[in-house]
């Protein structure tokens, strides 16, 4: 018989340093690690866990097979390779057969969907399949703008496209393992980020770990965010099993936990936690607008979040008049490229050489009259000897940079004299940020109207939105107060 427990990890009370404790006591009770599963909602946080475990024990990366999300799992033990997965190309052929367009497509790992046509149809038959539930049922609750027959017309023909071509999407890894029947030889199971989990993955959950001796499941019901992708959060807060609350934050001072624990007491259906902050107080500010706050003013990194996508371009503005280096949803806002042809241009004013390569990237980002560049040493004297004058600096003279970001490169400089600095702020939505952390955290209010109408359906959903919001910040969060009429009150 299996022996459960479940771990309730508020934000910053170290689950990941907890459950490896768990695993540490396993493997002294004679467990080896190859016997141990350690699977997670996300890559992300399979892979911090197997990085710690190796370092903590000692231990290669192939020493835990079965550190892994689900998706990964499924797809190791179907024997499956990369080029039995729909991608890219995949789509466009369906895009053509459907005559309908796809913006990028649906991440179905990450459960993110584009804008197109075809993005929202696969979105709503991968949520459909995911919750277990009938296709018509959930194309009722979405109530999108196809009719019936078009959300059906696609799922049949994706299906049998599928059928035909013999290739399989992230959702077909989950249903295939779980037709299968088929459960892994281990003596522990690890469960995390259990909140997050849809219908479909706790049936593969379950069925992978059927032969654990004791299974440990670990999450957050308070930072459940995904129940718009099928995570399945009720399956979570009625599990069975002893119960023990990870007490202590190491991340939330004392007055953002009190703000906190403000907006997660309006849940209504949850799990009841006793947990405290850290000592110190830290700070909770209120602006009137984020034009007016000063990032040079505190001290740390920095987290600007927002509730929608929409919101986001207003705070990346922001962060560039400041002259701040940062990521805007994953990307760097630095172009390498662009750092690689000022260093040369700069390089050649002042007397050096450089190679041909060099050369082709100042040709590139200026207007100068493109020719063909041999291989070989250049230097002002040679280059103007061709045409290419290297007079000015190089924000003059690499004007096919648009002016805008040879400006922003220029307050960089102003500030920190090199561009090859780390970044000192993230911008992102809520969702996400979600396992993230900054000494300082921007929060908007405002939301989207859609967003606005499902506050006032389901609060819950929207208080942990903001709850999972408030909770990124280590030292300083800066509340933003609303510049629309429709926000979440805080």
């Amino acid at each position: 018989m299996q022996q459960e427990k479940i771990f309730l990890g508020p934000p910053g009370t170290g689950k990941t340093t907890r459950l490896l404790s768990v695993m540490e006591q396993e493997m002294e009770l004679g467990v080896p690690p190859d016997r141990i599963a350690f699977v997670s909602f996300t890559k992300k946080a399979a892979e911090e866990a197997a990085e710690r475990a190796c370092e903590r024990f000692g231990l290669d990366r192939r020493d835990l097979p079965y550190f892994r999300t689900l998706h990964s799992l499924a797809f190791r033990e179907l024997g499956l390779r990369r080029n039995d997965v729909v991608g890219r190309t995949q789509y466009k052929e369906l895009s053509d057969l459907l005559g309908i367009d796809f913006a990028g497509y649906f991440n179905q790992e990450e459960g993110m969907a584009g804008g197109k046509e075809g993005d929202q149809l696969l979105f709503i038959d991968t949520l459909a399949r995911t919750r277990c539930i009938p296709l018509r049922q959930q194309w009722e609750e979405l109530n999108p703008d196809f009719d019936w027959s078009v959300v059906q017309q696609f799922h049949k023909t994706y299906k049998q496209y599928r059928h035909d071509t013999g290739m399989l999407d992230y959702t077909d890894f989950l249903e295939q393992y779980n037709h299968r029947q088929s459960s892994l030889n281990i003596e522990v199971a690890i469960i995390d980020e259990a909140q997050d989990l849809s219908a479909l993955q706790w049936l593969v959950a379950r069925l992978a770990t059927k032969n654990a001796t004791r299974v440990y499941i670990a999450g957050d019901d308070d930072q459940a965010i995904y129940q718009w992708s099928g995570a399945d959060v009720n399956y979570f807060l009625n599990l069975q099993g002893e119960v023990e609350v990870l007490n202590k934050s190491y991340r939330l001072p004392g007055s953002i936990f009190n703000l906190a624990d403000g907006i997660v007491n309006q849940i209504e259906h949850r799990y009841a936690k006793e947990w405290q902050p850290r000592e110190d107080k830290g700070e909770v500010l209120h602006h009137t607008d984020p034009e007016f706050i000063d990032f040079n003013e505190y001290e740390g990194d920095w987290l600007l979040l927002a509730r929608n996508n929409y919101f986001l371009p207003k705070l990346r503005d922001l962060v560039e008049e400041h002259g701040l280096i940062y990521t805007y949803r994953g990307k760097h806002s630095i172009n390498d490229n662009h750092v690689q042809a000022i260093r040369a241009w700069e390089h050649v004013r002042n007397g050096k050489a450089i190679s041909a390569d060099y050369v082709k990237l100042i040709l590139e980002y200026s207007k100068i009259r493109k020719q063909p560049i041999a291989d070989g040493e250049y230097t002002k004297e040679t280059l103007g000897e061709m045409g290419i004058y290297i007079a000015g600096p190089w924000y003059t003279g690499l004007d096919a940079i648009h002016y805008g970001t040879r400006n922003y490169y220029r307050s960089i400089l102003a500030r920190k004299g090199s561009l090859s600095e780390a970044a000192e702020a993230h911008i992102s939505a809520i969702h996400g940020a979600k396992g993230g952390e900054a000494d300082n955290v921007l929060l908007l209010t405002d939301m989207s109207y859609s967003t606005h109408s499902e506050l006032q359906n389901n609060p819950d959903s929207e208080h942990r939105v903001f709850y999972v919001g408030a909770t990124r910040a280590r030292q300083r969060l800066h509340m933003v107060e609303p510049q629309t009429h429709r926000y979440y009150s805080i």
